[in-house]
């Protein structure tokens, strides 16, 4: 469960940090897809793929949150560095 948390946070990250919010849409329909390839494969997981792909789509979303968040404030920041720095 800790391996889908963290790889949920860091692609959501990533994500958050360089593109919109529809990238999220292909990202948790690959997600859904590896579950889907898992159940099949492993018959008696479905109890814990479901459990593990809720976990993983939450926390990409909590991940793109904190990534979009972190665009926020530090972009300006180098943008008004890079204007400050030209100027002078």
């Amino acid at each position: 469960m800790t391996v889908f948390v963290l790889s949920g946070l860091l692609m959501g990250g990533l994500i958050g940090a360089r593109l919109t919010v529809l990238a999220l849409l292909p990202a948790a329909a690959c997600t859904v897809g590896i579950a889907a390839a898992v159940a099949i494969l492993r018959p008696g997981a479905h109890d814990w793929t479901a459990l593990d792909v809720t976990a993983l789509l939450l926390f990409l979303q909590i991940g793109y949150l904190c990534g979009a968040g972190l665009r926020v404030y530090v972009r300006p920041r180098t943008v008004s560095e890079r204007k400050r720095l030209h100027s002078s």
